[in-house]
């Protein structure tokens, strides 16, 4: 028998002149039997070779070991090992080996090995891939192409990424670097921060296009309060206005058409206060939703 085990002998032998002037006809071999040949088998050593990629668990399953013998022997592996660490790693042995279980595969034996040993295994962790796409996105205006990712933006993120890992910080910009309002306007993520315990090196990230809004901002246009003498004529558009609400730096110059300040009462010279009469138009912008306010008048 080929097995580990007792009662192994040679049964068959042929004896062959030997070198120094022996010859084999002048001898008679034994009886060929277990007291007189012997034969002990001692049991091999089996090998477990095997990779996942990164799920930040240490858990190493045993359906991702190849187990082999000798003379091409091999075994299946159920349950689980344990990693050194949860990161990618190459070539390593396994922590622990107690939660796997072995079987013979056609007909292998696990008599004939000694129990698997961690100094048996060679295992790694490979780079996990993922496509990254910002989440659905709705900023207002700001004058800028940029958008910084905010805590429930990374949560919705979170869940491509494995084990307890999460996403400290990203920033996504609209294609195209178009800071204009609109809507289903390209964005991509340009950085992110994964938060792995390794730096972010378990992971290689490609960046997918999503798309999102910029919707416009506020912006009052106030007609400047004025005031004349009753034998004085109105000033060409009064006092002018007012503005607040402008970001990034912009002014009035970046606004369409033209301001008028307009007086509801023209036809009135009559010494007074008048509330709310002088009357603010014509300006336009596709990034600012403008609200005009009347101002006041006092002849």
């Amino acid at each position: 028998s080929a097995n580990v085990g007792t009662g192994n002998y040679i049964n068959a032998m042929t004896l062959a002149n030997g070198t120094n002037g022996g010859v084999a006809s002048n001898y008679a071999l034994p009886t060929l039997n277990a007291s007189n040949a012997p034969v002990e088998i001692a049991k091999a050593n089996l090998s477990a070779i095997g990779s996942k990629v990164y799920d930040g668990n240490v858990s190493f399953l045993g359906t991702s070991l190849t187990v082999t013998g000798v003379n091409g022997e091999t075994f299946s592996a159920s349950g689980e090992g344990v990693l050194n660490g949860k990161d990618v790693q190459t070539n390593q042995a396994l922590l622990s080996v107690r939660g796997l279980v072995l079987a013979g595969v056609s007909g292998s034996l696990l008599s004939n090995y000694n129990d698997l040993t961690v100094g048996q295994t060679t295992v790694s962790v490979t780079v996990r891939t993922i496509n990254l796409a910002a989440p659905a996105i709705t900023k207002t205006y700001d004058g800028t192409y940029t958008y910084t990712l905010n805590a429930s933006d990374l949560a919705l993120m979170n869940a491509q990424l494995g084990g307890v890992d999460t996403f400290n910080a990203a920033t996504a910009v609209y294609v195209g670097n178009d800071a204009n309002v609109g809507t289903n306007k390209a964005i991509r993520l340009t950085s992110v921060t994964i938060n792995d315990g390794n730096s972010g090196n378990n992971y290689f990230v490609n960046y997918t296009n999503s798309v999102g809004n910029i919707t416009q901002a506020q912006l009052t246009v106030a007609a400047a309060n004025d005031a004349k003498f009753v034998s004085e004529a109105d000033n060409p558009n009064y006092f002018g206005a007012l503005y607040n609400g402008f970001v990034n730096g912009e002014t009035a110059a970046d606004l369409g058409g033209a301001l008028q300040i307009t007086r509801t009462n023209l036809n009135v010279n009559t010494a007074g206060a008048y509330v709310g009469v002088l009357q603010p138009s014509g300006l336009t912008s596709g990034n600012y939703q403008i609200t005009f306010v009347q101002g006041n008048y006092t002849i």
